[in-house]
């Protein structure tokens, strides 16, 4: 956060080189972590086409959330928890969806809502089995998502 004395510093500054110092160094005073959940495997009905809604399809997931702290974490109540973060995403993954864009950005903003410190979630979601004929291969949505 920046305090009055080095707003007016970044106002004086702002189209020059020492604005980006200065932004540099105020970064550098905040650690950041970020924990992985790769390769969730679900089975869900979510898609556009019928035979999606009735026989539904595999998808991989792939969620990153990166966020602040301030010391070294060594406690549980000091990183957020990826069992709750795996919650979040079992249950919106239950809720069949035409878009796997909407389901991403809904995630998101559920884990965000976690915790204050997060700053940055990166959500990937593979279809495994697609409804193309003759395709060989796999389609997904990335959505990523800077607070």
């Amino acid at each position: 956060m920046i305090d009055g004395r080095e707003q007016m510093i970044v106002n004086a500054f702002s189209s020059s080189y020492y604005f980006y110092q200065l932004l540099s160094y105020n970064y550098q005073l905040i650690s950041m972590h970020t924990i992985h959940l790769h390769k969730l495997m679900f089975f869900a009905f979510h898609g556009l086409h019928e035979e999606e809604k009735i026989i539904g399809n595999d998808f991989e997931l792939n969620v990153d959330v990166a966020f602040n702290t301030e010391e070294p974490v060594a406690d549980l109540k000091q990183t957020i928890n990826y069992v709750t973060v795996y919650e979040i995403i079992k249950k919106r993954m239950a809720i069949a969806t035409p878009l796997l864009e909407t389901i991403a950005e809904d995630m998101a903003a559920l884990i965000y809502q976690l915790d204050a410190r997060v700053q940055f979630i990166s959500i990937n979601i593979i279809k495994i089995n697609v409804p193309i004929n003759n395709f060989s291969g796999t389609v997904g949505i990335t959505y990523k998502k800077k607070y």
